[in-house]
């Protein structure tokens, strides 16, 4: 079953896509995975230098994206329940008490160096892309997954949805029965990282009632696919029969989907969560083709607030400078500043009195010039 979770995990095409980009969620799901490593190694054989192993690729994931603050503050929650309940009997009172202010020190220094940049990305409201229900959040990781492959016809996304929700539940109730009945001391890895899950759902309800947060969606809730993959596979594996040829045929099917599923939905053109900004690129190219590189530097471009990154990037790598800088401001500015303006097609009406269509890339952008 390892391998088959590792194929299931690995070959998650939306997963992979963050892979490719200079983006923290991909980092961060690889410190999340590290993370987890050392939380088995640390429930196999209790050491200080691996519990500070943990919460460093933790610390880490965070820094490379906020979204997975979530994750730590769920790990360090664990932990400490796992300490004071289920090893404490285990571990000296010295040896005890050192794990526990080694997760406050890092909980309390990652906390002081993020909480200023957490306050200026609060007050520009930053952190409201989201869901308003975890049904939601569910299914922005289901639909992307699934890459539009309908294997059980037009209720394929609400039927596999419906079936992980099953079975994270049955999985998070047969862990915590496991938790309150099993005596210390206590080193189950498939039901501490289903309870740490559970912790993570729980913060993310608490967020959205108390702090007014929504629920995470799309590339927000892309660290619930490694977490949700392995509660079910460690799960699974701990349930099937003792006989290895059942294990191996339930691998095998597992294996043979994931690697089909990976042949049909591969997809080398566009990044799915950023398609719009797909054809900027040739925008970019296309212009420098037709002005040349002199008269580009003399030349102002205005870009609807999602391209400016990518333009930005360009002109950082490539040399293809514009006479302004790519400014990241979400309203239009129809005052007849720029020479050219890049925008998305719904856009165009709003600036068709000071700006004329250039060229038209794919379904995602249009270039306009001023009249």
């Amino acid at each position: 079953m390892a391998l088959a979770g590792f194929m299931a995990l690995n070959l998650n095409i939306y997963l992979l896509d963050f892979f490719s980009l200079a983006r923290g969620y991909g980092l961060g799901c690889a410190f999340l995975m590290a993370s987890l490593y050392w939380l088995a190694v640390f429930l196999e054989k209790q050491r200080l230098t691996t519990l500070a192993s943990m919460l460093l690729c933790a610390a880490l994931a965070v820094l490379s994206n906020f979204v997975f603050l979530n994750f730590f503050a769920a790990l360090a929650i664990m932990l400490c329940l796992l300490l004071v309940f289920k090893l404490r009997d285990s571990l000296q009172s010295r040896e005890l008490f050192g794990y526990l202010a080694l997760v406050s020190v890092f909980s309390v220094g990652l906390l002081s160096l993020i909480r200023l940049p957490l306050t200026v990305l609060s007050k520009k409201a930053e952190f409201q892309y989201g869901v308003s229900s975890l049904w939601e959040t569910i299914l922005s990781i289901v639909k992307p997954s699934l890459s539009s492959k309908t294997y059980l016809g037009e209720n394929t996304l609400f039927i596999l949805s419906v079936l992980l929700s099953v079975g994270l539940a049955f999985c998070w109730l047969k862990s915590l029965w496991i938790w309150l009945t099993h005596k210390a001391p206590f080193f189950r890895f498939d039901v501490t990282i289903a309870l740490i899950v559970a912790i993570q759902i729980v913060l993310f309800i608490f967020q959205h009632y108390f702090i007014g947060t929504q629920y995470p969606h799309n590339r927000t809730a892309l660290l619930l696919i490694p977490t949700f993959s392995l509660v079910l596979f460690t799960c699974i594996d701990t349930m099937l029969p003792k006989v290895e040829k059942v294990k191996f045929l339930v691998s095998s099917l597992i294996i043979v989907f994931c690697l089909s599923h990976f042949s049909l939905t591969a997809n080398l053109n566009f990044c799915r969560e950023w398609k719009y900004d797909s054809e900027t690129k040739n925008m970019v190219f296309w212009l420098k083709n037709e002005l040349g590189a002199e008269k580009l530097q003399n030349t102002s471009l205005g870009t609807f607030w999602l391209f400016s990154p990518t333009v930005a990037f360009y002109g950082k790598t490539q040399g293809i400078l514009f006479k302004n800088e790519m400014r990241y401001e979400k309203a239009l500015i129809d005052d007849n500043r720029f020479d050219y303006y890049y925008v998305r097609p719904r856009d165009a009406p709003q600036l068709k009195d000071r700006y004329e269509v250039v060229h038209k890339f794919g379904y995602e952008g249009i270039l306009l010039k001023r009249r």
